[in-house]
C-alpha cells in the first residue's frame, strides 16, 4: 500500500502507453534485421512465459517486498511493447508472405478480427474474473463460522448465491470475516486470464511456425486466383504503362 498508491497506478498507465510506442519503433525496426517471421515468433514465444510470470509475481507479494512489483511491472511493460511491435510489424510481414499487391485487403481483414477481439477480449476477461470471484466467495464462506456469517449478512451460508446476486455478499466483505492465516484470494482473480492469454500465444506461436511464404509467381494474382488479363489494352496504352509492359514481359 505504501508503494502502489493512486499516483503509482496513474504512472503505470502512462508507462504502458510509452512501452507500446517504443515497441512499435524498436521491435519493428529490429524485425527488418532479424526477419519478420522470427520477430513474430519472439512476440508470441517470449510473451507466453511473460504472461505466466505475472501470477508467479503476484504469489510472491509480501508486505514491503519490492521484487514482485518489479517483476510484475517489467513483464507487463515487455508484453505491451510486444503488442505495439506486433501491430507495426504485421503489414510488412503480410507483404513478405503474400506479396505487396493485396496487403491492404489482407491487413484490413486482420484489423477487422483485431477489432472483434477488442470486444470479445474484455468480455472474456470479465467472465473469467467473475468466475474466480464466485469461487473465492464460496471458499471463504466454507471456512467462516456459520454463526458469524448469518449475523453479518442476516441469512445462512446456504443462501450464498442469492446473497451474491443481490450484492449483499461480496468478496471484499468476506475477506473482512475470514479467519487469521487465510490467504486473501483477491490478488489472484486474474490468474485464469493470464493462463488463458498464455495458451492463446502458444497457439499463435505454432501457427506462425507452420505458415509458409507463398511462391512469388502468385503475388500478382487476382483475388479469384487468375492472372490479370491485359489483352484488352491497346499497344499504345501498354507501351505507355510500365506496369503493363512488365506484366506482358513476364
Amino acid at each position: 500500500p505504501t508503494i502502489v498508491t493512486p499516483g503509482f497506478c496513474a504512472s503505470f498507465i502512462a508507462i504502458i502507453a510509452g512501452a507500446n510506442i517504443m515497441g512499435r519503433l524498436c521491435w519493428a525496426s529490429l524485425s527488418d534485421l532479424v526477419g519478420r517471421k522470427r520477430m513474430v515468433g519472439v512476440y508470441l514465444g517470449v510473451g507466453c512465459p511473460l504472461y505466466l510470470s505475472l501470477p508467479a509475481a503476484t504469489a510472491m507479494v509480501e508486505p514491503g517486498a519490492v521484487l514482485p512489483l518489479i517483476m510484475f511491472t517489467g513483464s507487463s511493460m515487455i508484453i505491451y511493447s510486444f503488442y505495439g511491435g506486433m501491430f507495426a510489424t504485421i503489414p510488412a510481414y503480410l507483404g513478405d508472405l503474400f506479396g505487396p499487391k493485396h496487403v491492404g485487403g489482407i491487413h484490413g481483414r486482420l484489423l477487422t478480427c483485431w477489432s472483434v477481439a477488442g470486444i470479445v477480449g474484455p468480455q472474456t476477461v470479465a467472465a473469467l474474473r467473475e468466475r474466480a470471484t464466485i469461487r473465492g466467495c464460496k471458499e471463504l464462506t466454507a471456512v467462516i463460522d456459520p454463526a458469524v456469517f448469518e449475523a453479518q449478512f442476516g441469512a445462512p451460508a446456504a443462501d450464498l448465491e442469492m446473497l451474491m446476486g443481490t450484492k449483499t455478499v461480496t468478496l471484499k466483505r468476506l475477506v473482512e470475516l475470514m479467519p487469521p492465516g487465510m490467504q486473501d484470494p483477491t490478488p489472484f482473480l486474474y490468474n485464469e486470464t493470464f493462463y488463458t492469454s498464455a495458451s492463446f500465444l502458444v497457439v499463435g506461436f505454432a501457427a506462425n511456425h507452420l505458415i509458409n511464404r507463398i511462391e512469388k509467381r502468385h503475388f500478382d494474382l487476382l483475388p479469384d486466383g487468375y492472372a490479370e488479363d491485359w489483352s484488352s489494352l491497346t499497344p499504345a496504352t501498354s507501351a505507355s504503362d510500365p506496369d503493363v509492359e512488365q506484366q506482358q514481359q513476364q
